[in-house]
């Protein structure tokens, strides 16, 4: 695994290259790709403009657990609503409208995003945030790699440079898991 690398200060974005392995991700490539083992799972997918989609529960896959326990000691917390991963499979011409994953259930919030890429796209895909600062910062799919962002400032306020969106695909696929991390307000304030 790579170090870590930190791509911008506002909002707080890192990236770990080579986070997953190619032995790692190559079984869950098969399942997904395959309609069988979806529905061995009783997974049912959905599909819109940001491609093809479905929750994954954690808890029966051991290799999703380990993947997920790692991110957890990258961030240095849990997550207290983790119970699933989102999937998704962009195909080209698909991509996600711009959004901020500034979300409550409860007392927990959506504190931190952690998308693991696991395909390298060939023309197109980036994850895009047009409002970081100092300037944009976009972060291109590849397999692998472990992109992880803060969603509230460091003072629990929505963080507006958050914003971002997934560029259309031009040529390939872009396939990712997402981790949505929920926990209570005072976790904005971690760093990694």
């Amino acid at each position: 695994m790579s170090e870590i690398q930190f791509l911008c200060q506002q909002p707080r974005v890192y990236m770990i290259d080579q986070f997953a392995s190619a032995d790692e991700l190559a079984p869950i490539l098969d399942i997904v790709r395959d309609p069988q083992q979806l529905a061995q799972r009783g997974i049912t997918t959905q599909h819109n403009k940001a491609g093809v989609s479905f929750e994954w529960r954690v808890q029966n896959e051991p290799l999703l657990k380990t993947l997920v326990e790692r991110t957890y000691a990258r961030l240095g917390f849990d997550n207290d609503l983790g119970f699933t991963l989102r999937f998704r499979n962009y195909q080209v011409g698909e991509y996600h409208p711009g959004h901020l994953d500034a979300y409550q259930v409860e007392n927990f919030f959506l504190v931190a995003t952690a998308i693991l890429y696991l395909n390298d796209t060939t023309e197109g895909g980036e994850t895009f945030f047009p409002r970081a600062q100092p300037e944009p910062v976009s972060i291109a799919p590849q397999a692998g790699r472990l992109a992880i962002w803060f969603n509230y400032t460091r003072e629990g306020e929505r963080d507006q440079a958050a914003f971002h969106e997934a560029l259309p695909v031009r040529v390939g696929e872009k396939l990712t898991l997402t981790n949505f991390i929920y926990k209570p307000l005072e976790y904005a304030n971690r760093e990694l």
